[in-house]
């Protein structure tokens, strides 16, 4: 059977083994040769973890020692040994937990009372920010006219969280904290505010916080009944000074 140290040992070291393989079926944890530097351990272990090198470096640091030490001490490193495996284990088994995931962007939710439609788009200095964001909403399908005087708009990026006002009428390019409807498309009847099937409004948002490039926004239009429209952006990494699309996520 041998002598207790090295059953442990070669017990450890083929837990490892085994519970790296599983996550590494076509590398080896160990290389033969343990005595090389803890930075290539580190390198060219498959788990990549402080638990690796600490295996690696704790049964270096036991020798076979004469017969008469292990009578006394086996226990001991068996005791160690379980140790290190739940380590090991812990190092090589266990997984961040995954965050949960968004909403995919731009899919109608249950009660949806609007939806976007075409690109969304800003203008601003080229090179720098983006000052104003455009984008442009319709009925969800089935759904009944909106009246846009009753919405709210709300801005959304990783600093801050604004509630937008709209410009006097409803209509108009928006000054800064403001939005305004600057077009209407498919126009039923007279001119009005009130949002009708086959129409489509486009508004402009011009928010206090400029927008730098790569930097995300989420964008919160409430309506009066029903789920909001919410969408998220990514403001693109060249800015110029207008027609900048943002990229969806």
């Amino acid at each position: 059977m041998g002598d207790p140290l090295t059953v442990i040992r070669s017990g450890i070291k083929g837990a490892a083994r085994l519970i790296c393989s599983a996550r590494n079926p076509s590398r080896s944890l160990f290389h033969e040769n343990l005595s090389g530097s803890f930075d290539e351990d580190r390198r060219k272990s498959p788990c990549n973890s402080d638990a690796d090198v600490f295996i690696r470096f704790l049964l270096t640091l036991f020798p076979i020692q004469r017969p008469e030490f292990l009578v006394v001490k086996w226990h001991s490193y068996l005791v160690i040994g379980l140790l290190v495996i739940a380590v090991l284990t812990a190092g090589c088994m266990d997984e961040e937990p995954a965050l949960p995931e968004l909403p995919p962007s731009d899919v109608v939710q249950p009660g949806q009372v609007l939806v976007t439609t075409g690109a969304v788009t800003g203008d601003g200095i080229a090179g720098g920010t983006l000052d104003t964001i455009t984008f442009t909403v319709k009925l969800a399908p089935g759904e009944k006219p909106v009246d846009m005087e009753k919405i709210s708009i709300i801005y959304a990026d990783t600093i801050r969280t604004e509630t937008l006002i709209p410009v006097e009428g409803y209509v108009g390019d928006p000054p800064t904290g403001t939005w305004g409807i600057i077009r209407v498309t498919n126009q039923v009847g007279a001119p009005n505010n009130r949002l009708e099937d086959q129409e489509e409004f486009t508004i402009r948002i011009n928010p206090k916080a400029y927008l730098p490039a790569n930097r995300m926004i989420t964008l919160v239009v409430r309506t009066p009944i029903g789920a909001p429209l919410t969408f998220r952006r990514v403001a693109p990494p060249t800015i110029v000074a207008e027609n900048n699309q943002l990229i969806a996520l």
